[in-house]
């Protein structure tokens, strides 16, 4: 299973990019928000480390979030707008994102558990 990864992320935007012939480096703000609240919150917080892995799982979740609203909606423009290529390639994003957030998921239940045992 191919878990999405900063490198996974990175395809992703290049894929979305290329179909836009967009050369554009400009971070998206959304995202570059919900990195803040992130580091804020999971990176430099004073959490015990049980509950700092539960608090990275659930911003990693939010940013994944975060992407499947953006793909899953330019996916479905590129599918009206009859972009057949488009929109397979995009679907495809969204899969990836989906399957990393049920592992995400799966990760956090069993840091849960060890938190609840320990």
């Amino acid at each position: 299973m191919q878990v999405c990864s900063t490198s996974g992320i990175a395809q992703h935007t290049q894929a979305l990019r290329a179909m836009m012939d967009a050369d554009s480096d400009s971070p998206c703000p959304g995202m570059e928000g919900l990195v803040q609240e992130a580091t804020k919150h999971a990176l430099e917080s004073d959490l015990p480390p049980p509950l700092r892995d539960l608090e990275m799982v659930a911003q990693y979740q939010r940013m994944s979030h975060y992407g499947l609203a953006g793909f899953g909606t330019v996916a479905a423009y590129a599918e009206a707008l009859g972009l057949d290529d488009q929109a397979t390639k995009l679907k495809s994003i969204v899969s990836d994102i989906y399957r990393a957030d049920e592992y995400s998921s799966s990760l956090a239940e069993s840091a849960q558990k060890a938190v609840a045992q320990g």
